[in-house]
């Protein structure tokens, strides 16, 4: 598996997938994903020095992404919010 990210957007673009997907756009949730899961990976795999479990927190991650990007106040630190 791949962890290299396709794109390095900005905080305002980022700002803009999670109110997306907020929304129910899974492109911008997709875009979310590719921008953020080498950074989620690599912080989880630093924390817990093991790359299978780095996989599900990364997982569970996104996963609690989608179902709580509702509750992300927009214009405040779209990666704080996710880290």
């Amino acid at each position: 598996m791949s962890f290299l990210s396709q794109s390095d957007p900005d905080r305002a673009q980022l700002d803009a997938y999670l109110q997306q997907t907020a929304a129910g756009d899974r492109n911008a949730f997709h875009l979310l994903y590719q921008a953020l899961r080498t950074p989620v990976y690599r912080f989880a795999l630093s924390q817990l020095h093991n790359c299978c479990q780095a996989e599900d927190v990364m997982q569970d991650t996104f996963c609690s992404i989608l179902r709580y990007a509702g509750s992300y106040r927009p214009g405040t630190n779209p990666k704080a919010w996710i880290f």
